[in-house]
């Protein structure tokens, strides 16, 4: 075998080592257990009597890319499903449920809009700062809003903006 197609054999396999390993890596970011979401706001009202945590809502649409996005890359790997499961509340709000909310003593309402619509609760819960999707809003032990902001979060930005407001 001529010495330059045993140079190319050794780099192709070393080509595929590396991308088999990078690889592995990225199955080992993900995780097998998923986010413990909140979709009932009575039930997240017991919850709270119960056990008082921080709460984090994700108000996103269906129809959403960076929402869906963030489902898939954000909300899928296990430093955020760990840190979430562990000390929040996390609620997963599609902003266009057109089902009556009970939330906090109030009703909350599928209002028709030029977009199409959406339920009140998703102002509520963010101090009517919901401008785009999708939006993260952090509440304390109090219900009280510590942090709103739309648009994509990293994974890093996510698990500083969880960290930065746990207590």
């Amino acid at each position: 075998m001529k010495k330059s197609n045993k140079i190319f054999i050794s780099a192709s396999v070393i080509v595929a080592l590396i991308i088999l390993l990078n690889s592995f890596s990225k199955i080992s970011e993900s995780s097998d257990q998923s986010i413990n979401w909140i979709t009932d706001f009575a039930q997240l009202e017991a919850l709270m009597k119960e056990n008082p945590k921080p709460i984090m809502y994700d108000i996103h649409t269906k129809w959403c890319g960076p929402c869906n996005q963030m489902k898939k890359n954000v909300f899928s790997k296990a430093k955020i499903v760990d840190y979430l499961n562990e000390n929040y509340y996390a609620v997963y709000l599609d902003a266009e449920r057109k089902d009556d909310v009970i939330f906090r003593n109030k009703t909350f309402n599928w209002t028709p809009n030029r977009m199409g619509g959406y339920n009140a609760v998703a102002d509520f819960v963010s101090d009517n700062q919901t401008e785009a999707y999708p939006t993260i809003v952090i509440m304390n032990k109090d219900f009280e809003v510590k942090y709103v902001e739309a648009g994509y979060h990293t994974v890093k930005d996510l698990y500083y903006v969880l960290n930065k407001h746990l207590n």
